[in-house]
């Protein structure tokens, strides 16, 4: 058994320059950090207050508590314990209350083998440390995960493996012989001696054994006696062969009020050996036969042996009623307790391990959060507790029920945590109540530093129905692209994010920047806007001049043309982009193919008109002289669309007058 442990509370010195005068303020960040800096509390959130502070020398320092999650056997306990808890809420609402029993007995094994796989790790890792604070930090770790799981073996037993009327000593007895291991330590060091009745320690190991419930491996080691053959020995060696064991009987499907008949008929013939004075002449062989009887002195006499008085407490009950009930195991405590009271050692373990004993699930629960400091197991504990029908749904002040307070403090816990945020974003779907809201007011604080975190956001995102989330996450990382004037990909996040605005402004940019190269940029994204497109004209326009433009590469014409007149008569370009479409419609007119109609060719005329009476218009030397380039080129469109309007007129025969 691990040694009790002593909490300590941490403290945290800040040097601070301006906290001299003027104090500390702190401003909660993601998870169990805080930012702190010198100033006026009143000020904490005027951006102009924090930045005067740092120009006057102040800093910002970043304040984390609960910093075991980084450690990477944490990380372990994190993942592993996340698949098991998943899997019971899922199962939870398909089974049925008996179905439900058996699950529940199955995922506490796995979270007691999750952490007792975390106990061994870190025992392997100590053991491999020469750093004294090292190996202590691991020794602290490895004690705490032993604490764990003491406390969740015994709710296991008291509230989860439980059958109506069955005699739980069989359970108990192996909680204690898996925390308590000193006496099969001791037997095994025996053992190996060339005579192990000279080892100082021979009877004590017995006595150990004994009082442990392991009646056959003390037989053994007492059978290594040299006067194993006097009739004193053989007596005893036979009380302890005979004694009938529940383990035994609940295998064989024996009823309990059998193997309490045969258990009373063996404990009167100890009892009468004891008192004919079979074992008088030897002082351990009458103590060891006072254990079997179940004497209340012996008990007291053995103490030391016990350790704890939970261990008394399994110890008596073994042998003095073997069969008593879960539920009158409260009622036996006090005496145990006060055997050791007078030795100042108890401490906040053993007031947790009392509240599990009189079944006041919400103090040892308070407990727990108080003496471990650990979010996993009260979570974890609590959300099982609360399956099994033990932990009552009641409110808390907060408004929350336990279980979901727990549940979200843990889950608060790991979304400050660079690779564990993902997994408490599941533990936030599974309450009901408040998770919804903490899960949004975190996926707006998560930092968006690498895009792979940013896709499994917008996973997150989607599957929850959280799609103006989504649309923010994809605004701002659109922005982001922009800053940086990667424009195609801060286009594909503002499609994302359907911003309209946003799209409409960055196809004027391309569209500028086609103008300037003669060349579109981004032609994958152009190419695959798909319905996308439709989000504002200016865009719908973009990825219809981009599909103008494969088309005539790829020998399409006709359709190009059609295409491009079609473009210009909806008037969806911006009226400075109007000279560049006139334009690539020269090549189409003057083919030697008729590939613009009358009709169409009307169309282009009057766009023509439109641009030469804006040019007329303004009145700015400076701007004449730049548009006289523009003059020109629309000279030579309304030349050739004059010329194939003559072609088409020839062409098409007549001419309907208006």
């Amino acid at each position: 058994m691990a040694k009790k442990r002593e909490r300590e509370i941490p403290e945290l010195k800040i040097a601070d320059p301006v906290s001299t005068s003027h104090g500390l303020v702190a401003v909660c960040g993601i998870g169990n950090k805080l930012m702190v800096y010198g100033g006026a509390s009143k000020a904490c959130n005027d951006a102009d207050h924090i930045n005067q502070n740092l120009h006057a020398g102040g800093g910002l320092h970043e304040v984390k508590w609960e910093k075991e999650m980084e450690a990477p056997i944490m990380r372990r306990l994190v993942n592993e314990s996340h698949n098991i808890f998943v899997s019971l809420q899922q199962q939870a609402e398909k089974l049925s209350d008996t179905e439900l029993k058996d699950y529940l007995i199955k995922a506490s094994r796995h979270y007691r083998s999750v952490v007792k796989g975390c106990c061994w790790t870190l025992q392997y890792e100590s053991e491999k440390i020469i750093d004294d604070e090292m190996k202590a930090h691991f020794e602290d770790q490895q004690q705490i995960f032993h604490l764990i799981e003491l406390i969740w073996s015994l709710c296991e037993i008291l509230y989860i493996d439980t059958m109506p009327g069955a005699a739980p000593i069989r359970q108990l007895r192996g909680w204690i012989r898996w925390h308590f291991t000193e006496g099969n330590q001791l037997a095994t060091e025996i053992i190996q001696n060339e005579k192990p009745e000279n080892h100082p320690r021979f009877w004590e190991a017995i006595y150990r054994l004994l009082l442990q419930g392991s009646v056959d491996e003390a037989r053994q080691l007492f059978l290594l006696h040299p006067s194993c053959h006097i009739d004193s020995f053989t007596s005893l060696e036979e009380l302890m062969r005979k004694m009938p064991q529940l383990a035994n009987f609940v295998s064989q499907g024996r009823s309990l009020p059998e193997f309490e008949m045969k258990w009373r008929h063996w404990r009167d013939e100890c009892s009468r050996r004891l008192k004919s004075g079979d074992f008088i002449a030897n002082e351990h062989l009458e103590n060891m036969a006072k254990i079997l009887c179940g004497e209340e002195a012996v008990f007291h006499q053995m103490k030391d042996y016990c350790e704890t008085w939970f261990h008394m407490l399994v110890s008596k009950l073994f042998y003095q009623n073997p069969v008593v009930k879960t539920m009158e195991l409260q009622h036996y405590i006090q005496p145990c307790i006060d055997m050791y009271r007078g030795d100042n050692r108890m401490a906040q373990l053993d007031n947790i391990l009392i509240a599990l004993f009189e079944f006041d699930i919400n103090q040892m629960i308070r407990s727990c959060c108080t003496y471990l400091d650990n979010w996993w197991f009260t979570a974890h504990l609590a959300d099982l507790l609360t399956h099994s029908g033990f932990l009552a749904p009641q409110k808390l002040p907060q408004g929350l029920s336990m279980r979901e307070y727990l549940l979200l403090d843990y889950a608060s816990s790991l979304m400050s945590h660079k690779s564990l945020w993902p997994i408490g974003i599941h533990y936030f779907d599974f309450c009901p109540e408040l998770g919804r809201e903490y899960l949004e007011l975190y996926l707006e604080r998560i930092p968006l530093d690498t895009e792979k975190k940013v896709l499994k956001l917008l996973n997150i995102c989607e599957t929850r129905g959280l799609q103006e989330h989504a649309k923010s996450i994809c605004k701002v990382m659109g922005k982001k692209c922009l800053k940086t004037k990667r424009v195609g990909q801060a286009l594909s996040w503002f499609l994302k994010s359907k911003d309209s605005s946003y799209a409409a402004l960055l196809s004027e940019r391309i569209l500028a920047e086609y103008c300037e190269t003669g060349q579109f940029s981004h032609l994958d994204l152009l190419e695959n806007l798909g319905t996308s497109m439709f989000l504002s004209s200016k865009l719908t326009f973009l990825g219809q001049y981009r599909e103008f433009h494969k088309l005539y590469e790829e020998g399409e014409i006709q359709e190009a043309a059609n295409l491009l007149v079609s473009l210009i008569s909806a008037r969806l370009a911006p009226k400075v982009f109007w000279i560049t479409l006139l334009c690539d419609a020269l090549p189409l007119l003057e083919s030697q193919e008729m590939l613009i109609n009358s009709q169409q060719t009307y169309e282009l005329m009057h766009c023509v008109e439109e641009l030469t009476k804006e040019i007329s218009l303004i009145g700015d030397d400076n701007q004449k002289k730049m548009l006289e380039v523009e003059k020109t080129k629309l000279y030579n469109v309304r030349f050739a669309l004059i010329r194939n309007l003559d072609r088409s007129i020839i062409l098409e025969g007549s001419v309907k007058l208006s």
